[in-house]
């Protein structure tokens, strides 16, 4: 690994913390730990790095993961962090994805449909086809859940 490179460290963390999610259980919690230390330490080094996406991850795990006295999750930090991965990267897919799940959870339900919208109308990146198509679509399945509470 790169110990000194951001974005060496931030992929790392987010193929740790995805691996955590199809594991579960106890030793899926210190991987989400590790993860989250990693991105710490990502967000110290370069926290521009990637379009905001340290901002983005920290964002996710923030809203995903169990809070005291299981885990160090916490609402208002996600938000916090999921609204400066916007400011870095407005159009960007996957800051738009997770905003707009975050509000879908919180039931701001017009506000994940900006989101979401604008997730799957972000510009394409040529390096990340399948993830994209990936992404779009479950951006659209969610999308789907919205309808009718609006």
């Amino acid at each position: 690994m790169y110990p000194d490179r951001a974005d060496a460290i931030l992929w790392s963390a987010v193929v740790l913390y995805n691996y955590a999610g199809e594991i579960r259980g106890i030793e899926a919690l210190g991987m989400v730990q590790q993860s989250y230390r990693m991105l710490q330490r990502a967000e110290k080094i370069n926290p521009q790095d990637s379009d905001g996406f340290i901002h983005t991850a920290l964002g996710q795990l923030y809203y995903k993961v169990p809070g005291w006295p299981i885990a160090f999750g916490d609402d208002t930090k996600a938000e916090i962090y999921l609204r400066h991965g916007i400011e870095l990267n407005p159009d960007g897919l996957d800051a738009n994805y997770f905003m707009g799940d975050y509000l879908l959870r919180k039931k701001q339900y017009r506000q994940a449909a900006i989101h979401l919208r604008r997730a799957i109308q972000a510009p394409a990146r040529i390096q990340r086809p399948i993830a994209d198509a990936g992404r779009k679509a479950d951006a659209l399945k969610l999308l789907q859940q919205i309808k009718g509470k609006i």
